[in-house]
């Protein structure tokens, strides 16, 4: 990998959040009510587990259009020095978080960020998921002991992957509260962003993988989550180190894990250099490891032609022929990927803006100037999907 490329030729640009801070796509999710219908779809099972009399239809789901704060937990809480980690010393928590074991007895919202970066998008969007389930759990609830409990009953854990080692080293250093082989939490607060995420309950790894090559993305995705499980829900007979062969890599077979992924302005990269066929295979492999949310922020044509001519004018080597004549895809390529993905079993979900209802197919087209679009400053659309029949064991845990 050419530095010299500057993140031109992969995406990993090396400064990316300067030019994109995070806040800019979460204004816009919050903004549009999408961050809104997610939280509330996610926290339903947390709630249900504490009032089992109450039955929760699936297809109640309303988003309020009062939109979510997009801050964190109080930062007045936490010492602002940077804390010991002799035995005995003692770190003041938010809340919700009494100590280590309540990440070890939470139940867990699972989330994958692919084409994560240095992981600043990642880990902000983990917090709006964090804060959003308990201020849905807080407005549901009306007993003020119950809700303690329920906050204390879930964690974010979040896996982020990127090709690039030295962005993913970024990440593990700024956020580096993470999950060991053994499912043992390893905490290091090197600096105010991992301790924040501590005390938000938000759990992070960070891994390198070319998701371009199946057997990267799923070997990465099924030791993350195998790292999660206690050792008789184990269903790999791999070592700590892996498979034993790139044969057993390839064989690994994606299963709904994850009630949210992203994909945040990566499909183009996958797109020029793993084709057609290779993109389609991505996708498809990014569906099958989602249990209920897919979204996506695909690049437009335009970006492939424009890619090229940053290359051309910094005098590096151009990248694989980007027209039409190879990638056919690229002509309508927002158009072809949700083709992927709902024939994967996903289905678009468009919000009412009148109401903030998701709309059903079947009354999209009579309400097409009530549909929200989620449009970033730079004219990328944020495009939600949702699993049409959620799995069996409902949106929260394994």
């Amino acid at each position: 990998m050419d530095r010299d490329d500057h993140g031109h030729r992969y995406g990993n640009f090396p400064n990316y959040y300067s030019f994109h801070p995070p806040q800019n796509r979460l204004d816009v999710l919050i903004r549009t009510g999408i961050l809104d219908y997610i939280t509330s779809s996610l926290c339903r099972p947390i709630l249900s587990s504490e009032q089992p009399s109450k039955s929760t239809r699936r297809d109640d789901a309303v988003v309020t259009s009062k939109p979510l704060a997009p801050g964190g937990c109080d930062r007045s809480q936490y010492s602002r020095k940077k804390p010991r980690l002799h035995k005995d010393s003692s770190i003041e928590r938010s809340k919700h978080v009494s100590d280590e074991e309540c990440h070890h007895n939470s139940q867990v919202v699972y989330y994958c960020d692919l084409g994560c970066n240095e992981g600043d998008l990642t880990m902000a969007m983990a917090e709006l998921l964090s804060n959003g389930i308990a201020e849905k759990s807080q407005k549901r609830m009306q007993n003020s002991n119950i809700l303690s409990q329920v906050c204390k009953k879930y964690a974010i854990k979040c896996l982020g992957l990127d090709i690039d080692p030295m962005l993913i080293e970024r990440a593990n250093s700024k956020f580096s509260v993470s999950i060991g082989s053994s499912g043992d939490t390893k905490t290091d607060y090197k600096d105010q962003n991992a301790l924040n995420a501590w005390c938000n309950n938000l759990l992070s790894l960070f891994k390198v993988a070319n998701l371009c090559f199946a057997a990267e993305h799923n070997y990465a995705c099924l030791s993350f989550v195998d790292s999660n499980e206690s050792n008789h829900k184990r269903n790999t007979k791999f070592s700590e180190t892996g498979p034993d062969s790139c044969q057993e890599q390839e064989n690994i077979i994606p299963r709904p894990v994850f009630q949210l992924t992203t994909i945040f302005s990566t499909t183009m990269w996958i797109h020029v250099h793993a084709g057609d066929a290779g993109l389609e295979a991505f996708l498809e492999r990014a569906c099958g490891w989602t249990k209920n949310f897919l979204l996506v922020e695909p690049q437009p044509s335009g970006c492939y032609r424009n890619a090229n001519l940053r290359l051309r004018k910094m005098g590096r080597p151009e990248l694989n022929d980007v027209t039409s004549a190879r990638l056919k895809l690229r002509p309508a390529i927002e158009q072809e990927i949700e083709k992927i993905i709902t024939k994967a079993g996903f289905q678009r979900v468009h919000l009412d803006q009148t109401s903030w209802n998701k709309l059903h197919s079947h009354k999209k087209d009579s309400a097409k100037n009530n549909i929200v679009e989620a449009v970033t400053s730079w004219n990328r659309t944020l495009h939600l999907y949702e699993r049409e029949a959620p799995t069996k064991d409902g949106h929260v845990g394994l």
